[in-house]
């Protein structure tokens, strides 16, 4: 299957990040390559987008990064500031994302920090994503689709339950 970001090379169709993962050293460092570009781009934009702009686009990526950020976090340190961060930034990106899909230009340092601490993680562990994959997405097509809700994400009660 073909999508608008796989490119053809020499006749042969583009590999994803996870077959290139899998091609040893230098495919796992061209698919770092790959995200770290598309990261910056992605930060750029929280910085340039007008306060109470439409953000519809934006939040279903921003809660896919951050989604797989608070997991791996919590997996790997539950109840960590780095967790505790990433989990508000991406309650933050449900809240605006349900209260009608304005962007906080305000909000805009919090969640590139955010965002860049989530791909650190994602690179400093690159099967872990796969693992969680579906629950980011699943998570970005609620917010893709205008029904997130902040039920979808537990919430701070996860931390005082385990005495966090």
């Amino acid at each position: 299957m073909k999508t608008k970001t796989m490119k053809r090379h020499r006749g042969r169709p583009a590999r994803s990040r996870q077959q290139l993962a899998k091609c040893g050293a230098v495919g796992v460092a061209v698919a770092r390559e790959q995200m770290r570009r598309h990261m910056l781009d992605f930060s750029i934009s929280l910085f340039l987008r007008d306060d109470g702009a439409d953000a519809a686009d934006l939040f279903p990526h921003l809660a896919w990064v951050l989604a797989i950020g608070s997991e791996i976090s919590a997996q790997q340190s539950f109840g960590s500031p780095l967790a505790k961060r990433l989990h508000a930034a991406l309650r933050a990106v449900i809240v605006m994302s349900s209260s009608g899909n304005r962007w906080q230009a305000a909000q805009a340092p919090v969640l590139q920090a955010a965002t860049a601490e989530a791909q650190a993680l994602l690179s400093a562990n690159p099967v872990q994503p796969i693992q969680r994959r579906d629950d980011a997405e699943w998570l970005a097509s609620r917010v893709q689709a205008g029904i997130a809700t902040l039920a979808d994400v537990a919430g701070p009660e996860i931390y005082a339950a385990r005495g966090c």
